[in-house]
């Protein structure tokens, strides 16, 4: 072993001895020339006189552990329960300890605040490997010929099924209350509050522009009242014309200061006679819509008047047999731009000066050459009305949208009977 003056820092002479913690490094030891009974010499000395000192595993056993020259310093950790031995510090790359007698070294210090210790407790601390178990080999297993048996299908067995476990009285009273989630409150959309309605529930249309529309209005006001906590973002009119098959967006409504909008036949390209079929839809601004109830207005064609010439087909002065019959002829020019739904009618009362009178209403015919309608007002009884006769007459036709119109007439007639 190497001095163990270079491992502990220190050199000849004498120095304080440093006291520690217990169980820690208690101080230092400087080795005198002498070394004390029961030292085993060590071969080559440092020179003539001196010797060195063993320092051994447990007291008095000696067993050498390792060896210091004299004059060099070691670190006292403990001593033993006698008090004649000391422990001291071996450093090196495997740090431990050795014991030396009290009379072969020389104290810095008082070593009465030295801890006790044994040799047991050095040799714990110190640590002995023991023996390492060889590991045993584990045999290989030879493999075994898997004999070649026909396999034979297992019947397939159906487990039961499980029962589901079901709480009991108990077990429902114990279990843990959820706390309760708010349900949201479901966005309903706008509300009407009143209305929607329409000024007119009847509207003219004058496609011609020559109808007479009398008293009847080709426009109306729709007003609506609507209410939405989150606020309407519009209002739509939807509109079904007469003669179409869907409905289709006519006007937004604006508000001014009440929700308002219109229809006008003209200004809309609402022509045709029939019925107008609409609703609104309202709608807020999170995008919720609400439709109202749907309503109609009744279209009607502005009436373009018939033209209607003609009357009683006799010469001036009108002059008609009455021997037998009376037979007076009726010939008609009709032109109406809306069309003839059906042949005109002839309305007609003849009435004699002597207060004799008959009359009737008859359709018309039309005479295919000439495209005029014809018809004749008849009485057998003709020798009733010699003499002067009045004849009120009307003609009246029925265009395709439904309009009238009329020809009235006051003519003098004579009766008379030549034999």
């Amino acid at each position: 072993m190497a001095g163990l003056l270079s491992a502990l820092g220190g050199g000849a002479g004498k120095v304080a001895l440093v006291q520690l913690g217990a169980g820690a490094l208690s101080g230092i030891v400087a080795m005198t020339a002498l070394i004390a009974a029961g030292v085993v010499p060590v071969r080559g000395g440092s020179g003539p006189g001196q010797k060195q000192l063993a320092l051994v595993g447990c007291p008095g056993t000696g067993s050498i552990v390792a060896v210091a020259q004299p004059g060099e310093k070691m670190l006292v950790t403990a001593k033993s329960a006698d008090g004649g031995w000391l422990r001291v510090y071996i450093p090196g790359p495997a740090e431990h300890e050795g014991w030396v007698p009290l009379g072969s070294v020389d104290l810095l210090a008082d070593a009465s605040a030295l801890p006790v210790k044994g040799c047991s407790e050095v040799a714990a601390a110190t640590g002995t490997p023991g023996a390492t178990a060889s590991p045993t080999p584990v045999p290989t297993a030879s493999p075994t010929e898997t004999p070649n048996v026909s396999s034979t299908a297992t019947p397939r067995v159906t487990p039961p099924p499980t029962a589901t476990p079901v709480a009991t009285a108990s077990q429902a009273t114990n279990a843990p209350t959820s706390t309760p989630v708010p349900t949201p409150t479901p966005n309903v959309g706008p509300a009407f509050t009143s209305g929607p309605s329409a000024d007119n529930g009847t509207l003219a249309t004058n496609p011609l522009g020559t109808g007479n529309c009398g008293s009847t209005s080709k426009a109306t006001l729709i007003t609506v009242g609507v209410d939405d906590p989150d606020g309407v973002a519009s209002i739509a009119l939807w509109v079904k014309k007469p003669g179409a098959s869907s409905f289709a967006v006519l006007h937004p409504f604006y508000q001014d200061p009440d929700w308002q909008t219109s229809i006008d036949t003209g200004a809309d390209g609402i022509d045709v006679a029939g019925t107008l079929s609409w609703y609104a839809v309202a709608k807020d601004t999170k995008g919720a819509e609400t439709k109202s109830k749907t309503q109609a207005i009744k279209v009607v064609r502005c009436d373009t008047e018939a033209t209607i010439t003609g009357g009683i087909l006799l010469d001036q002065p009108y002059d008609v047999g009455v021997c037998d019959s009376i037979d007076i002829p009726f010939n008609f020019k009709v032109s109406d731009p809306d069309g003839l739904a059906s042949a005109p009618t002839l309305t007609y009362t003849v009435r004699n000066q002597s207060g004799t009178s008959f009359s009737d209403s008859i359709a018309l015919t039309l005479n295919f050459i000439n495209h005029s309608w014809f018809g004749d007002a008849v009485n057998n009884n003709g020798p009733a009305y010699f003499g002067d006769n009045t004849v009120s007459w009307t003609v009246t036709t029925h265009d395709n949208y439904g309009g009238a119109s009329t020809k009235h007439q006051v003519d003098g007639v004579t009766g008379t009977c030549i034999v």
